[in-house]
């Protein structure tokens, strides 16, 4: 019985230590996104950040993503969806610079592949709000 306690003990203390880091990785990741004023900085956010097992780096090759995002934020279009999530880095870019008023989907199969699925808990992370736009003759 004690044993089973202190197994029970242990077991909350991690989950609480892997909360906690989530928690500061979201609030870090927000934090440093209001920073960012063009789209090279937003991917360099993208790719570099990581707190603990909380990392947004995205797939793509860097150039191709950095030409994808400048044809969006162009555009401005009003739907964007990405199939394949993984880490939820391009999603973070693409809510980074669409229209604010966009409704942006991404679709994966949890478990998939290439480790399927946004994860729940990073969807405050990749929230945007009209005031982190880019600016400046990057866009």
């Amino acid at each position: 019985m004690l044993m089973e306690v202190s197994n029970l003990i242990s077991l909350i203390g991690k989950l609480l230590r892997v909360s906690f880091r989530l928690i500061l990785g979201i609030t870090g990741l927000k934090l440093l996104r209001l920073k960012c004023r063009t789209i090279e900085q937003f991917i360099d956010l993208a790719y570099s950040f990581r707190v603990g097992a909380l990392n947004i780096r995205p797939l793509q090759i860097r150039e191709e993503i950095d030409q994808l995002l400048r044809i969006i934020s162009i555009l401005r279009p009003k739907t964007l969806v990405e199939i394949g999530t993984c880490n939820g880095g391009t999603l973070f870019l693409f809510c980074q610079v669409a229209d604010p008023t966009a409704t942006i989907v991404s679709i994966d199969l949890p478990g998939g592949p290439f480790r399927g699925g946004i994860r729940l808990g990073r969807y405050p992370s990749i929230s945007r709000s009209p005031d982190t736009q880019p600016r400046g003759s990057t866009c």
